[in-house]
Formats: structure tokens, sequence, C-alpha cells
């Protein structure tokens, strides 16, 4: 593929959010998520795991575990404050749950030897700050990101729509117990997916020049 097809590639995706009645080929699935895969990673560990659901009894169970918590957060002060836009909030939020395909992503722990170091110290006031610096850019989840990212990609090559939800996070451990994911994994991302039934929009995309500093 020269730079031009890949150019084409990355700017065509966009984010499905309905699809189609269909199923989608397993094969299809997993070729995207092996590709997803040969993302670069932190210290080559493959932290991440990826949980294919089609049952659709299972996603039914997954939707209302999300429900749940978008219903509680709704009742929080806050939010009544700003009633009309949690309203459309809520009508939303759920529109996975009609995808014929989740991809569920989970992260497992990663401590490299600069985190085992660190840890080992943690009451000392500066090590905490270089901890808590770490861990805005945490590897694991990083590595779950590039990984989904070339999956996302491989997915839209096969002519499937995909978008890419961390929403659902907030249901975090109703979702991982319904999932069955062990304890040393953390739900991170779910990514509905099948064949497009919506004519995507094209967002307002911020320059080039925005989002570059060079500092020569």
């Amino acid at each position: 593929m020269d730079i031009g097809a890949f150019e084409s590639l990355c700017k065509e995706r966009r984010s499905i959010r309905k699809w189609k009645n269909k199923a989608v080929p397993e094969e299809q699935i997993i070729k995207a998520i092996e590709i997803g895969t040969w993302a670069p990673n932190g210290g080559g560990k493959q932290p991440y795991h990826f949980y294919v659901i089609t049952n659709p009894d299972i996603i039914s169970k997954v939707a209302k575990a999300v429900k749940e918590k978008i219903n509680m957060i709704a009742e929080l002060p806050a939010a009544r404050e700003n009633s009309n836009a949690v309203d459309s909030w809520k009508e939303k939020a759920l529109f996975f749950a009609q995808a014929p395909v989740l991809v569920a992503v989970t992260v497992s722990i990663y401590n490299s030897l600069a985190d085992s170091i660190l840890c080992a110290s943690l009451d000392n006031p500066e090590v905490q700050k270089i901890v808590n610096s770490r861990e805005t850019a945490s590897s694991r989840i990083q590595s779950a990101a590039a990984a989904i990212t070339q999956m996302l990609l491989a997915l839209h090559e096969f002519g499937l729509g995909s978008v890419w939800m961390t929403g659902p996070v907030q249901a975090k451990e109703e979702i991982e117990k319904i999932l069955g994911v062990p304890e040393d994994q953390d739900f991170v991302a779910l990514i509905p997916l099948g064949y497009t039934d919506e004519e995507p929009k094209i967002s307002n995309h911020k320059s080039i020049e925005e989002l570059i500093t060079f500092l020569r």
C-alpha cells in the first residue's frame, strides 16, 4: 500500500452508530483484531484481550448495565441543571445495543522495571509525582489504543462500520462480571460493529497547523 492509499483509508473511516441486521463473518473480525495486535505496544507485552460478543442476550445485559449507570448519573444534582442535554444523552447512549457484534477490550496490568522500582518507594513525595505522571500516559492504555486504531481501520477496509466507545466503562464492574473478565484485567473500551446502515457525517477537522508545534 502506498502512502496515498493509506491516507485515503484513514480519512475515509467514520464512526458508525447504525447497522444492518446482518451477520458479520467471524473470520473478518478475527483478522481485524489480529491486525490490531501488530500495533506498537509497551514492552512487547500485548497486554490486551478482546471479547467478541454476538450473543443477543449478552449484548442486552451489557446495555442494561450501562443504562442503569446512565440513569444513576442522570439523577445527580448537576445533571438536573442540564436536563435537556442529559435527556438527549440518555436517548443516544445505548445505540450500541442494536449492533450485531460488540468487541469489549480489556487490558492487564503491565509493570515495567521502572514501575517496580518506583512502587517500592511510594512514601517518597517525589516518587509519587513520577508515578502519577506515568499513570497519565499509561503504557497499557496506550497499547490498547494503538491496537484499537489499527483494528478499526481494518474493519473499515472490510466494509464494516464501527465506533470506539469509552462511555460504557462507567459500568466497568458490571460488564466485567457479565463477560467473566479475570481480576487482573480491566475493561477499557467497547467497539460495536456491523454493516453500515447510515450515511456518516463528516465532522469538523482541525487544520494540521493547529496540531503541530515545531521547535527548530
